[in-house]
């Protein structure tokens, strides 16, 4: 019994400790939550009430910061720039690391392509860039910052956004099949459907 209980303790500070280099913070408010609601358990289970307490407490943190972070009005928005904006490039320049992680298919811009500054509550929080190929546009980046990949970026963009596209007459999205999980995990919470070797997204 005694290891048992010691398991929970350590999978409790496992957890901390993993939401701790969540960049994230979404994500590191429910695993940092997990940990602290184990960390509880662990102290009823051997009588320590200083740890139940303290960890009653956390828990009750995160609740209130998830609570605020999921129903707080959050104001998106598009700004389109041109593709040799100085703004753009330093932005890019700056998340290039993260960028090629994430999306490696991303080679640069080019003129006529479609770029734009994704903002919330008015601050940079990602870079998008479409390639207009045949009456399609084809999503050449689509990247947000680590601390903002709470999806709803992307629900504005293809959802109440996507008359931004509707605007200049495009009807079907594509992007490429990166071959990195967590991009093309998204990409299909957002409606694209795998087809001949891309993502594919028709707008009704």
């Amino acid at each position: 019994m005694d290891l048992a209980y010691q398991l929970v303790g350590y999978a409790a500070s496992a957890l901390i400790i993993i939401s701790l280099t969540m960049t994230s913070l979404l994500r590191l408010r429910i695993v940092g939550l997990a940990g602290s609601t184990l960390f509880a358990v662990y102290g009823v289970l051997i009588g320590a009430w200083p740890i139940v307490i303290t960890n009653v407490v956390i828990i009750g943190i995160h609740c209130y910061f998830l609570w605020k972070a999921l129903s707080a009005d959050t104001y998106l928005s598009t700004l389109e720039v041109a593709p040799e904006s100085r703004y753009l490039a330093e932005f890019l320049a700056f998340h290039d690391e993260d960028i090629d992680r994430h999306m490696p298919t991303f080679v640069g811009i080019r003129d006529g392509d479609l770029a734009m500054l994704v903002l919330r509550d008015m601050e940079p929080a990602g870079a998008f860039v479409g390639r207009k190929t045949n009456g399609r546009l084809d999503i050449r980046l689509d990247y947000v910052k680590p601390e903002y990949r709470d999806y709803k970026l992307g629900r504005h963009l293809f959802g109440d956004g996507a008359r931004f596209f509707h605007e200049r007459g495009y009807r079907t999205l594509t992007t490429p099949i990166t071959g990195v999980r967590a991009h093309d995990r998204y990409v299909e919470k957002m409606g694209f459907a795998a087809r001949e070797g891309e993502y594919v997204r028709e707008l009704a």
